[in-house]
């Protein structure tokens, strides 16, 4: 394990929410250092859906929609795992 991906989760933790159902190692990959960069891609709820179609029809047939952002949270990130 990168020594970053401690750092990264010691210092953010604080601020995520995480369901009971995510797997341990689901966080391993939100905070290794090593995915950081190309991973997320953040723009308006309205684009999301056509941006993803001009993904998938590139050829980036993993792409999907993985959260949203809303207003209100008690934390500033909240994982959910379904």
């Amino acid at each position: 394990m990168p020594g970053g991906l401690q750092r990264n989760k010691q210092f953010r933790m604080p601020m995520i929410n995480v369901d009971d159902g995510c797997p341990a190692w689901l966080l391993d990959v939100l905070f290794d250092p090593q995915t950081a960069g190309g991973l997320l891609i953040s723009l308006a709820a309205a684009e999301a859906d056509n941006l993803l179609t001009a993904m998938h029809r590139a050829g980036l047939t993993d792409a999907a929609i993985v959260g949203e952002v809303v207003s209100g949270a008690q934390h500033g990130i909240h994982v959910l795992c379904r």
